[in-house]
């Protein structure tokens, strides 16, 4: 009978284990013996083997976790990973996925206190093995959407993931190490210093919470000594004609627009109308209730979006910027009427469909698609412009008129830098060349002959 540890008696009654900490150093001490073994055999004694640490290690783990722990099956990005959950109680189980059995079982230990740490117990803790184990702290940390885990999963995928860097054990990499994989990664997949910072947190993270716990006494990652700056390339800057739209586009998609709703009362072709003087991120567009508009006041409050599909609070980086109220035209107050009366109060929501559903952002931005290319014009075509066009069009035109920092408010930005980014001229390549031509440094010369082709 095993004796239980001062630790586990703190634990609560759900996860309480059922064996000592010295049973579990036991069990690792007697895994130890197939990858002794493992060294000095290949192919089909090699599976073999592995087969049986496997069935080892999840009988072993029936031993104190009450949850099955599967391989996942499929051609999926996680084919092959082992997966379980932890906690007690519908509604409140976490859902664990590792690389590994092996590493599942750490995770385990870990989390039932059979180790110092989920990695103490392997002396090659390596970028890769302790990954998961970043993502899932980060996650619970910053309390995370699943969609931002995703990329930043996707991101080590594509950046670190079979590289040197990942196989290395944490304590034995250097400076030196993160310079190579960082000039590595520039040169094969050029970007500017602002992509480059959003990817590097897959390397500087992990680093930084193995210090947290103890794992390494310092970061590697010191800036100061490493050399790969000059390897950045400028962020490019899309054209006007790419970001924003004019005039004639926006006269000819709202008549579209009028048009389907008049034959289909598709409300989502009314809420890209709207959209042109309101600018909204397409997930604050589906997410807007008949209580956020004041008729009184003739304004509307945007104070929610939708998030993974589903509607919440304004979370949008929990800004308080994002909160703010908008003046509603007399356009847009006529529309909203419409809605009114075509929909009567079936939902709480504006813009949904005859069944009361709301308008989710995928549909809105569908519509808008449709709308410039037509039932079955080409979706993939590179010269559709979507809804964060018509956000960077309000912004322009709310800049030109009122000033950066109104536009700044108006799209909700915390940072005026990023208002910047969403500013664009107005005028088209047509009315920029007849400028050129009417106001040219050079109207003193006289005006060149057109050039004569040469008879052959």
């Amino acid at each position: 009978m095993s004796v239980k540890t001062d630790a586990a008696r703190r634990l609560p009654s759900d996860i309480v284990p059922s064996i000592s900490r010295e049973d579990y150093e036991l069990f690792l001490t007697r895994l130890s013996v197939y990858d002794t073994i493992s060294e000095d055999i290949n192919g089909d004694t090699a599976d073999m083997l592995n087969k049986k640490k496997e069935r080892e290690i999840l009988d072993y783990i029936k031993t104190f976790h009450n949850h099955k722990v599967t391989q996942i099956s499929g051609t999926g990005r996680f084919a092959g990973h082992w997966q379980t959950t932890v906690g007690k109680g519908r509604g409140k189980l976490t859902p664990i996925r590792r690389k590994t059995l092996t590493e599942m079982l750490h995770y385990l230990a870990g989390y039932y206190e059979l180790s110092d740490s989920s990695f103490q117990n392997n002396r090659d803790i390596t970028l890769d093995s302790f990954f998961p184990h970043w993502l899932e702290w980060k996650g619970k940390r910053n309390n995370n959407k699943s969609c931002t885990l995703n990329h930043n999963e996707a991101d080590f995928e594509k950046f670190v993931r079979g590289t040197r860097l990942a196989q290395m054990p944490l304590k034995a990499i250097t400076p030196e190490h993160l310079d190579d994989w960082a000039r590595d990664i520039l040169i094969r997949y050029p970007m500017s210093s602002k992509r480059f910072n959003t990817y590097k947190i897959v390397v500087t993270g992990p680093l930084e919470l193995a210090v947290r716990e103890k794992l390494l006494s310092s970061s590697p990652w010191k800036p100061e000594l490493m050399d790969y700056k000059l390897l950045f390339k400028s962020a490019r800057r899309k054209p006007s004609k790419d970001s924003i739209f004019y005039d004639d586009e926006i006269e000819q998609i709202v008549s579209v627009c009028q048009a389907s709703y008049d034959d289909t009362h598709n409300s989502a072709n009314l809420a890209i109308i709207i959209n042109f003087d309101l600018g909204l991120r397409v997930s604050e567009l589906s997410a807007l209730k008949w209580s956020d508009i004041d008729w009184k006041k003739q304004t509307v409050n945007i104070q929610r979006q939708e998030s993974e599909g589903k509607v919440e609070e304004y979370v949008k980086s929990d800004s308080a910027s994002g909160y703010r109220e908008l003046p509603l035209n007399e356009y847009n107050l006529e529309l909203l009427r419409r809605i009114r009366q075509d929909f009567g109060f079936i939902s709480e929501y504006v813009f949904c469909d005859k069944k009361g559903s709301r308008k989710t952002s995928k549909a809105i931005q569908k519509r808008l698609i449709y709308a410039q290319v037509g039932k079955g014009g080409d979706k993939a075509n590179s010269g559709i412009k979507r809804i964060h066009c018509q956000r960077r069009t309000v912004g322009t035109r709310v800049e030109r008129y009122c000033g950066l920092e109104a536009a700044r408010q108006w799209l909700g930005h915390t940072d005026i830098k990023t208002t910047l980014n969403y500013i664009y001229t107005t005028e088209t390549e047509d009315s920029m060349r007849a400028y050129s031509q009417a106001h040219s440094a050079m109207r003193c010369l006289k005006k060149p002959e057109p050039a004569v082709r040469a008879s052959m």
